[in-house]
């Protein structure tokens, strides 16, 4: 027995905890509690079950907080539903929104720890500045870098540890450089790192603005800051990259391959949902990007539910375009364009198109959001490992700084995450300190240093 919680009480659905007796006040911490811990754990990780945990306010038997979480093998997810409880008790605080606070626990009350996996190539470099940043405007955030990548792949035969999944899932963020590499296939770097990542987490939606900065030459002409300012909201967990399908007769005649879209209405409902809120709070206009006339049941399916979602916003005008046709109006007519709703596929390649809308793809950041409750969000640049200049310290960092304020963003910090987004704006419309991207001379360093100093 621990703190009148008997090992009986460890069930398959977790822990439940059952007023004043589990967690008393002021002595408050983790640490007496990791045997019982570690028997719930057990039965956790054995069963896969879901961790139903009950928090009860420390002088009222009603329930303040009740939350499911999704089971992520491992004990550092159990140990992170625990404290969340531990601090819903010390703090009596309702549940957080889903941008306002990481897994509930608000994060103005605790340093949020953020898990860095700067991976491969450049990622090294661009990372370290967006930290950089990050600890310049005096936060206490708490970074733990965890060395996963290609090079762990060469030594390991993983890109990732077994247990990768269940560490991550302790974490308030992540905060990603880049994955990838020119000795590791890339399908092996993509599937055995980012994917299982977003899938575990149910990181649903991927949050790529395409805005062009002032002191940026656009591609095209005529085009300025006023002209270029999209929200692209990607479906990022199935689609084109759901993973279904296989090869047969490999290395005969006859070889087969398939790769199968698989469209859910639950996916595609909820980032619908999603992207109207974000049109809801701009300018009230949504595009749909679809290819139904050629795809009669994946897109379908797609427009039918964009459209149901569209009836609980009356007031936003959407718009459903074929993605051909949405390729050539970024292009001639891009400033009718706000924010966007697509699949896997059609998101991932258009909003490349819109980083060089923006001027260079070492500018572009996003977001891999997280907003069920299932685990951290991920937050990263986009630009890749880039072997071709990885050392050499000419790696343009801003997508990394970028994608390190929709971090501060997510995680509530509302007031630094604009101070960050501020500075870079200094920083291009000045133009005195850029890489070679963007027609400069500067080091990432460089770079990162005159970041710091444009905030205020």
């Amino acid at each position: 027995m621990f703190d009148g919680l008997t090992a009986k009480e460890c069930l398959l659905r977790g822990v439940r905890l059952v007023g004043p007796s589990a967690l008393s006040p002021p002595a408050v911490t983790l640490e007496p509690h990791h045997a019982l811990l570690d028997i719930a754990f057990h039965d956790f990780q054995r069963n896969g079950a879901s961790v139903d945990v009950v928090h009860h306010a420390l002088d009222d038997p009603s329930p303040l907080l009740l939350s499911e979480e999704r089971a992520v093998p491992g004990r550092a997810a159990f140990s992170r539903v625990w404290e969340r409880n531990r601090l819903a008790h010390m703090v009596s605080l309702a549940p957080a929104t889903a941008e306002g606070g990481a897994h509930g626990v608000p994060c103005h009350e605790v340093a949020p720890r953020i898990a860095v996996v700067p991976g491969d190539g450049v990622g090294r470099e661009v990372v370290p500045e967006g930290i950089k940043v990050i600890r310049a405007l005096g936060l206490s955030f708490d970074f733990e870098e965890l060395p996963w990548g290609c090079e762990h792949y060469e030594r390991t035969g993983r890109m990732m540890p077994e247990y990768a999944l269940s560490t991550l899932a302790g974490y308030d963020a992540i905060y990603l450089g880049a994955i990838g590499w020119p000795t590791v296939p890339d399908h092996i770097s993509l599937w055995e790192c980012l994917l299982p990542i977003r899938k575990t987490f149910e990181q649903y939606v991927n949050l790529r603005p395409v805005r062009l900065l002032p002191g940026i030459r656009c591609p095209l002409a005529g085009r300025g800051p006023a002209d270029i300012d999209m929200l692209f909201v990607r479906e990022n967990t199935e689609g084109e990259y759901s993973g279904t399908g296989g090869r047969v007769h490999v290395g005969t005649e006859a070889e087969l391959a398939v790769e199968v879209p698989v469209f859910t209405r639950r996916a595609i409902e909820r980032c619908a949902r999603y992207a109207f809120g974000r049109a809801q709070e701009r300018s009230g206009r949504l595009v749909s990007v679809t290819k139904s006339n050629a795809s009669r049941c994946s897109y379908v399916l797609w427009d039918e539910v964009v459209g149901g979602v569209a009836r609980d916003y009356p007031e936003v005008q959407v718009e459903r375009v074929h993605v051909d046709a949405m390729a050539a109006r970024m292009v001639l007519r891009p400033d009718t364009i706000d924010v966007v709703v697509a699949s896997n596929l059609f998101a991932d390649i258009l909003t490349d198109l819109g980083a060089a809308l923006q001027g260079s793809l070492g500018l572009a950041a996003s977001g891999n959001l997280s907003l069920g409750g299932a685990g951290p969000s991920m937050f990263e640049p986009v630009h890749g490992s880039a072997p071709d200049i990885a050392g050499q310290g000419r790696a343009n960092p801003v997508g990394a700084v970028w994608a390190g304020a929709l971090m501060l963003r997510h995680l509530g910090y509302d007031a630094e995450a604009g101070r960050v987004e501020h500075a870079i704006e200094t920083v291009c419309a000045e133009g005195r300190v850029l890489t070679g991207d963007l027609g400069g001379t500067a080091t990432t360093a460089e770079v990162g240093d005159a970041l710091v100093g444009a905030l205020r």
